[in-house]
């Protein structure tokens, strides 16, 4: 059975993000977990490179796509796409994963789906046709040494990702939780 083996970071860009008080410099990106016999979990998935038209990056960096090429990894090689929650700065590409399963807490979908605002400007990444997707209820294991963990607060359904490596113990991925 599969078990996590690595984990990278796929940094995307820092940009100013205009917020009632001025601006704030926000980083996005996502995590690849590769396991021990060769799959490719992906969490969570960037921001768009579109996602508000303006304040263009003040960080240079190849995008998400770019940096998976770069690892060897094209769209198509990854089989599940973990969403945190569907803020759009977590689903800006998960519409170029669509033969990947994607995960996410059945609270945060219905509330995603049922036409929450702080969700519509993501849904055409995070619901684009074709998308193969798989609802969870709470805490979950998906394989030995990678557990969901259902961490509401920031979202309602908001998900996080505790990855255990052989060797270097557990990680947790905590999306927005923290």
């Amino acid at each position: 059975m599969s078990k996590p083996a690595r984990i990278y970071l796929i940094h995307q860009y820092s940009r100013d993000i205009a917020v009632p008080s001025g601006s704030i410099l926000m980083s996005t990106g996502c995590y690849l977990v590769q396991t021990d016999d060769g799959h490719n979990i992906l969490i969570d998935s960037g921001m768009p490179v579109d996602a508000d038209g303006s304040d263009p990056s003040t960080e240079k960096s190849a995008g998400i796509l770019a940096q998976l090429a770069e690892l060897g990894v094209r769209p198509e090689d990854v089989e599940v796409v973990i969403c945190t929650h569907f803020d759009i700065d977590h689903v800006g590409h998960h519409e170029h994963f669509i033969n990947a399963e994607h995960i996410v807490q059945r609270e945060q979908y219905d509330v995603a789906v049922s036409g929450a605002e702080r969700f519509a400007n993501g849904r055409s990444h995070w619901d684009a046709p074709g998308t193969q997707r798989r609802l969870v209820d709470g805490d979950v294991e998906l394989m030995p040494g990678l557990r969901l963990v259902e961490t509401s607060g920031h979202a309602p359904g908001h998900q996080s990702v505790l990855v255990t490596f052989p060797g270097t113990g557990p990680v947790l991925v905590a999306g927005d939780a923290v």
